[in-house]
């Protein structure tokens, strides 16, 4: 009688997929570690892996998982070749702020797995220390005064040569508010006296170039012209109608201070540097820490032609700061006059805050130049702007209405509450009250991520 053989069925392929390997071997879909918020697993489709490869890294809540997978090569062959997990891993590290994408790999130093996953882990737990912080809104609304005042509060303001680049800065906006002060009282009908308006010429003939170097004080004669235009009643009646034309938010403030703009030796001030108005294009980028937490700041252009260059920003989003200026709801876009400013903000608003790029993502919303709002109320009350207003035209009942205006466009308060501030970007002193707020905020929603709220 033959030997009866014992026989042995080979498992399934699946069942090999979810079969554990030993902590020689690799991880398999069933075995998972999380940390900081992440999850360290096998890939998604689990089966049989060489020993020394890496799994898998992905986000929670729904983020697709992106594997990163090396093989085993010698010192001198390349990590990032089409279709292998060199180049991923690579960028990984580099997104975490470590090596370069192009440098050496530093995984060619790794010999054994744990020492793979503990490079990738670092990475992840690193990368989940950063906040990006993006300023949005629309032009004018105080984008940039913001993240000058982040500067001042976390990083410990500017150096010499730093105020020095913003005094040409401060000429510029002195000299080129009082040039549209001068073509607004023409327009308006409102003549000079004529003993200014051979000062007044003067100011229309100075020209200011980017390409010409800065002077180390203004002209004298320069100096003159503005102090005695400001001083005139006419003038300052024309700046009052500012709602009529394109003024910077600042002209008051440099006109006021044009004898010590002038004066010899000037070096911009905190408060100069504030108010100064350059307009945004493009991207800008602000770093700083607080706390364990690395915070990464983008200010991006508000005018129309800008807002196409907003979408390379809004991956990854940990907090959107959207910034209404309150005190331009009677005037209208550069861009286009018949289109009132609060109207394009609250649409802008709505869009942007319901995006699905920022469905993950805290939401604040800055109401901000309450001091020009306030101001403004008791000569253009805003029941001329808007039909729907009741009530006094004092600044309570005009900042509950603002608040009222936007809150309802916001339709993912369930899952993440609107966080609204009311605002006055150049006030160095509430500004710190409220990032101290905000910060508390940001701590508080990362803590909910990672389930410890």
């Amino acid at each position: 009688m033959p030997s009866e053989r014992q026989t042995t069925r080979r498992p399934s392929r699946s069942a090999r997929g979810r079969r554990k390997r030993s902590s020689r071997g690799a991880y398999t879909s069933d075995r998972s570690l999380h940390v900081s918020g992440w999850e360290v697993g096998g890939s998604a489709g689990g089966g049989r892996r060489r020993k020394g490869y890496c799994s898998g890294l992905k986000r929670h809540r729904g983020v697709r998982m992106a594997a990163f997978s090396m093989d085993r090569r010698g010192p001198e062959e390349p990590l990032a070749r089409k279709g292998g997990g060199g180049a991923a891993c690579q960028q990984l590290i580099a997104s975490s702020g470590g090596e370069a994408a192009d440098s050496p790999s530093v995984f060619r130093l790794c010999i054994s797995r744990r020492d793979r996953w503990g490079l990738i882990l670092t990475a992840a737990c690193t990368r989940r220390r950063d906040i990006k912080l993006l300023l949005l809104g629309t032009g004018e609304s105080g984008k940039s005064t913001i993240l000058k005042q982040m500067r001042l509060h976390h990083v410990g303001g500017y150096t010499d040569e730093e105020r020095d680049g913003y005094r040409e800065i401060v000429y510029a906006n002195l000299i080129q508010s009082m040039q549209v002060v001068i073509e607004a009282l023409h327009d308006l009908n409102m003549p000079l006296p004529p003993s200014l308006r051979d000062k007044a010429a003067y100011i229309m003939s100075v020209r200011i170039s980017a390409h010409d170097p800065c002077p180390p004080m203004l002209d004298p004669m320069v100096t003159k012209a503005l102090v005695a235009l400001w001083a005139d009643p006419t003038t300052k009646a024309c700046v009052s109608k500012s709602r009529e034309f394109q003024l910077n938010d600042s002209a008051s403030y440099y006109f006021d201070a044009a004898e010590r703009i002038g004066a010899p030796n000037y070096v911009p001030t905190d408060q100069d540097i504030l108010r100064s108005r350059v307009k945004t294009t493009g991207l800008t980028e602000e770093r700083f820490q607080v706390g364990q937490l690395n915070y990464v700041v983008f200010d991006v252009g508000g005018q129309r032609s800008e807002r196409k260059k907003w979408i390379h920003c809004f991956e990854n989003v940990n907090v959107l700061i959207f910034l209404v200026a309150i005190s331009e709801y009677d005037q209208t876009l550069y861009e286009d006059s018949d289109i009132n400013r609060m109207n394009e903000a609250a649409g802008l608003f709505e869009s942007i805050s319901n995006s699905r790029w920022f469905a993950q993502s805290s939401v604040i919303l800055f109401l901000n130049k309450t001091d020009l709002f306030k101001a403004k109320l008791i000569t253009s009350p805003i029941y001329e702007y808007y039909s729907d207003y009741v009530g006094p035209s004092d600044y309570p009942t005009g900042c509950a209405y603002m608040e009222s205006k936007f809150r309802p466009l916001y339709r993912n308060e369930a899952a993440r509450p609107l966080i609204v501030h009311f605002t006055c970007a150049t006030d160095t002193e509430q500004l710190k009250v409220v990032f101290a707020a905000v910060e508390e905020s940001i701590l508080k929603a990362a803590m909910e991520d990672l389930g410890i709220l």
